[in-house]
């Protein structure tokens, strides 16, 4: 009277600790877990739980139930898990049930896993992951800067990414597009879906790219459209397998990278209100569409509309993508140089007293050159042309 299935898995449990003598480090995810390991407590001596903030709370209890100890691993910025109901109908259930407010730190629909074991944990036992190797140094530092308070070290081996070009790290092509909402919600920008689909056509066909390619929006119905066209374009849709060419939302490029990056943001100043709402509340989406390129991060956008959108950090960052554009990756020439220090905001340091060393090393006959690029970070200063060049970087006032 019992299938295959319940057979297995009675052998399974009976089984498990000779099982685990010899294979004593497993990998699955989350909700396969019922299927692996008997439901039995303390089974493990460790969980490791990788990318919590996207897990809800309810499926790590199962895991810490077979588990002695546990390390948790994420990043709060970065997507949290999908509720499948939202915080008005959880609250609603919470007061239909009389759950006391002591309570909110287990709510399912605005607490991952991450925030639930992060608001435990004392200071001592928590520890930041703070290098970071993967994304060229001008792409990592926006967010370095204004999503994680400037705590990373950025660790990116410049020699070993793969650009199409030896332009900047960050690129936008500014196109006046029209963002409108469809009946089913979202947004979608034909032109800019179009203008995406050109900038495919340069890197892949007409530029021959043979890294990899990826295209991202925060809005679903955006990202389908410019799948269609993709697919609809006579050599795109031949190239896709080559260059790993894949158009997804940024919820579906969580986890994953490109060598490029192309982001459709969608929207402008005169866009639909609710779509401005929606990222305004939801930074980190940009934060990992963002953080997805290795070497190159086109944006495809109306940058002017960006600019005065109201949405602070996608503001910030045009401002940002201008600074990189503008100051390259070539060095200064001494010889255009002056005793105070350049005016341009590409060249902005981050500490004031940067400004007065040099004008000091200046004035002691050297040659200081401002924002030096070197293996993919940007120095300071640089003096160079001597037997000993140096690199000063300057930490504070």
């Amino acid at each position: 009277g019992k299938g295959p299935g319940k057979l297995v898995m009675e052998a399974i449990r009976k089984s498990f600790p000779g099982v685990l003598k010899a294979l004593p480090c497993w990998a699955v995810t989350s909700l396969s877990a019922r299927g692996r390991f008997p439901f039995r407590p303390r089974l493990f001596d460790l969980l490791v739980l990788d990318e919590a903030s996207q897990s809800d709370i309810a499926s790590l209890l199962p895991l810490l139930f077979r588990a002695k100890r546990a390390v948790v691993i994420g990043d709060p910025m970065q997507l949290k898990h999908i509720s499948s109901i939202t915080v008005n109908q959880e609250e609603a259930l919470c007061k239909a049930h009389g759950l006391d407010e002591h309570l909110q730190g287990w709510r399912y629909a605005v607490n991952s896993a991450w925030d639930r074991t992060a608001s435990r944990a004392s200071t001592e036992i928590k520890t930041l992951l703070r290098d970071h190797h993967r994304s060229h140094s001008d792409i990592i530092e926006f967010s370095n800067q204004n999503f994680y308070g400037g705590k990373l070290r950025v660790m990116t081996r410049t020699a070993t990414l793969v650009s199409p070009d030896d332009g900047p790290a960050i690129e936008w092509i500014d196109v006046k597009g029209k963002p409108v909402r469809p009946r089913s919600g979202g947004v979608i920008n034909e032109i800019e879906a179009r203008a995406v689909v050109q900038v495919l056509e340069k890197l892949l066909v007409a530029g021959g790219f043979d890294g990899s390619v990826g295209v991202t929006s925060p809005f679903r119905m955006q990202a389908d459209r410019i799948q269609e066209l993709v697919k609809e374009h006579p050599t795109l849709k031949g190239l896709a397998e080559k260059a790993s060419l894949a158009v997804r939302t940024v919820h579906q490029f969580q986890g994953d990278e490109r060598d490029v990056i192309v982001l459709s943001p969608g929207v402008n100043g005169d866009g639909p209100k609710g779509a401005l709402t929606f990222l305004r509340r939801n930074s980190y989406l940009f934060n990992v569409a963002v953080t997805r390129a290795r070497a190159k991060l086109i944006v495809v956008g109306d940058k002017a509309g960006a600019a005065a959108c109201g949405v602070e950090y996608l503001q910030k960052f045009v401002v940002w993508a201008d600074r990189v554009g503008r100051a390259g990756a070539k060095p200064l020439d001494p010889v255009t140089l002056g005793p105070d220090y350049p005016e341009d905001p590409a060249l902005a340091p981050r500490y004031p007293a940067v400004k007065d060393l040099y004008s000091a090393l200046y004035k002691a006959g050297l040659k200081p050159i401002p924002r030096y690029p070197l293996d993919g970070i940007f120095v300071d200063l640089a003096l160079v042309g001597g037997p000993e060049p140096l690199a000063i970087e300057v930490l504070g006032e």
